[in-house]
This record gives C-alpha cells, sequence and structure tokens, in this order.
C-alpha cells in the first residue's frame, strides 16, 4: 500500500506540476500580441495599471504614449499582408529598443501601439526617441516602406488620478492630432 499510495502521489504531483505549466501558457498567450511577441491590449491593461499604481504610490510620473503606424493599409495593399505583417514586427522592435526593459510596450491592436514609459525624463525627448528609433530602422532594413508612426503622448504626473482607459483616450486624442499635422509617409517603395 505505501508504494502503491507514494506512486499515486508522484503522479498527482507530475500532473499538477503538468497543469499549473499549461495554466501558465494559457495566461502568458492572453496577455502576448502572437504577431510581435509584445504584450496585447489585456496585457497592457494589466502591466500599466500596476505601473501606475506604483508610480502614483512613489511619487513619479509616468508617460504613456499612444501610436499609429502611417501607411500600414498602403503596405499591405501595394506589397501584401507579409509585407504589412512586416511593417508591424518592425515597428515593435523599434519601440522596445527605444525603452527601458522595464517600460511597457504593447499592441494594441492592427496598428495601434502603446508605451508607459515610468521614468520618462522629458517627454518632447521621448517622443523623439521613439520617432528616431523607427527612422533608425528604416535606416538599417531593407524594407519596400519607411517606418513612421503619429504618436500621442500623455504626462501623468502622480496625482493624477485618471483610469488608465482615460490617459489612453487623451494620448489617442493627441496621436490624431499629431496625425493631422504631418503627412502620411510609409509607402511601398
Amino acid at each position: 500500500n505505501v508504494a502503491v499510495n507514494a506512486e499515486l502521489e508522484q503522479r498527482v504531483r507530475e500532473r499538477t506540476a503538468a497543469l499549473e505549466q499549461a495554466n501558465e501558457e494559457i495566461r502568458r498567450l492572453l496577455m502576448t500580441d502572437h504577431l510581435t511577441g509584445l504584450s496585447n491590449r489585456r496585457g497592457f491593461d494589466v502591466l500599466a495599471d500596476a505601473a501606475l499604481r506604483t508610480a502614483r504610490t512613489d511619487h513619479h510620473t509616468c508617460v504613456i504614449a499612444f501610436l499609429d503606424v502611417d501607411g500600414l493599409k498602403r503596405v499591405n495593399d501595394e506589397g501584401g499582408h507579409d509585407a504589412g505583417d512586416c511593417l508591424i514586427g518592425d515597428v515593435a522592435a523599434a519601440l522596445r529598443a527605444a525603452v527601458e526593459p522595464s517600460d511597457i510596450v504593447a499592441r494594441l491592436g492592427g496598428d495601434e501601439f502603446a508605451v508607459l514609459v515610468t521614468d520618462p525624463g522629458d517627454p518632447v525627448a521621448l517622443k523623439a526617441r521613439l520617432t528616431d528609433a523607427l527612422r533608425r530602422t528604416s535606416d538599417l532594413a531593407d524594407r519596400p516602406y519607411r517606418l513612421s508612426a503619429s504618436i500621442g503622448l500623455v504626462v501623468v504626473p502622480p496625482t493624477d488620478r485618471s483610469t488608465l482607459e482615460e490617459l489612453l483616450a487623451r494620448a489617442d486624442e493627441l496621436m490624431y492630432a499629431d496625425k493631422k499635422s504631418t503627412p502620411e509617409s510609409p509607402r511601398a517603395v
């Protein structure tokens, strides 16, 4: 009986570990964009909410950037969806390279991205850093398009009690103002 019980307990431990591993993989898949490996909208919401709470508690300022990739439809139309997927992947890589590992970068869906920077420094410099990262990626990659994005930035002081949704809506409005002020540039070349 002792040997049988020990064997059964071992099987239960192994199956429990396998279930825990499968559940962790499901959680990861629910929070990750399949194309870019970045957080998806759900992942961004969870991580950004936690980061905002921590920043407010620690009296730190954050910046939320909302980005809309310029010209994705044209790239898809002229170069096919594989070219569009490549463009999205290049944008993701450029954004990730432009911020610190502790910052949150997400693909919200389609051609929209969000970045939450927890130690932003100068917001104007952050926008320039994001724009430069896109330009550098375009310069280094042999692609049939140029990368650019319209960007809206919202500075979030620790006293700002707006919800994440409200902050994203403000950043989205600023992104549209940026989009209207600059011509769309990416296209298949």
